[in-house]
């Protein structure tokens, strides 16, 4: 949640294996295309991008509050 002080580092989920936990916003941003629609000069950009990854699962560490400590996996796309 964006707040005084922007945009935390770590967002709260839900590992693969049902463990509360924290992703990286870096992480999460590269794995859900946030980080690659800043470089989209259209919407065929971003229709591309889609279809290109369509399907595509990412799997991305989750972390204990400390950021540093891993102990599962966050799924990103597929069903």
């Amino acid at each position: 949640m964006i707040n005084e002080s922007g945009e935390p580092d770590l967002i709260a989920v839900i590992s693969t294996d049902n463990q509360p936990g924290y992703v990286r916003r870096d992480d999460l941003n590269d794995a859900d295309g946030t980080t690659a629609a800043e470089s989209f000069k259209s919407p065929e950009d971003a229709l591309r991008w889609q279809e290109r990854n369509a399907g595509i699962v990412r799997y991305i560490p989750v972390y204990e509050s400390d950021g540093e400590t891993r102990i599962g996996m966050f799924q990103v796309g597929g069903d």
